[in-house]
């Protein structure tokens, strides 16, 4: 399972600061507990603490989002914006796509893996999905509902999910009190 952090992080309020239990959803998935033993996760973020950034105001609030993911055995990817090269212009490259195409490629070819679980609406990583379903891998997508590319939903091969639909199973109130829980459930439906 590859998560794009920062698709949700900009389509879903409050989304760092919700328990989202991925292995809830690969119980959805396969049905059995057994197999999501065996799930490997990866969330894929760049983790800037920015001025304005209601997600992460602190650094000591992205350091308990990570380490939240951490202790229930999520792998982190990250990377560090200062290391990033510099475009023309003199701007960092912040493009979390080639992370994660890299490691949808990884994925597509290992013979170990057996499905795929994109959580990201993002065309882009159509074609390696692609790769991946061509190498006779099971390929699923979990997207927002209005940030899923229609390549996704057009190919009868990919099973699509929309987490608005399953957010109730998935979500834990650990960070938000119940009224605020609540009241995230309700205003995303």
């Amino acid at each position: 399972m590859l998560i794009d952090g920062q698709n949700f992080r900009y389509k879903l309020p409050n989304w760092t600061r919700l328990n989202v239990d991925y292995y809830k959803l690969g119980q959805i998935l396969y049905g059995n507990e057994a197999a999501t033993n065996r799930m490997r996760i990866i969330y894929i973020d760049l983790f800037t603490v920015e001025k304005s950034a209601t997600e992460f105001p602190s650094i000591e609030a992205k350091n308990g989002f990570i380490n939240g993911l951490t202790s229930r055995g999520i792998e982190i990817q990250t990377c560090d914006v200062n290391n990033l090269p510099l475009k023309k212009n003199g701007k960092k490259i912040t493009n979390m796509d080639r992370f994660i195409i890299l490691n949808l490629e990884i994925v597509a070819d290992d013979p170990g893996v057996s499905h795929v679980v994109m959580m990201s609406g993002d065309g882009d990583f159509y074609p390696h999905l692609k790769r991946a379903l061509n190498n006779g891998k099971r390929v699923t997508v979990v997207s927002v509902r209005d940030s899923i590319s229609p390549k996704f939903v057009n190919d009868p091969r990919i099973e699509v999910i929309y987490f608005d639909e399953i957010k109730k199973e998935l979500i834990s109130p650990t960070y938000l009190d119940e009224k605020e829980a609540g009241q995230f459930l309700l205003t995303n439906e």
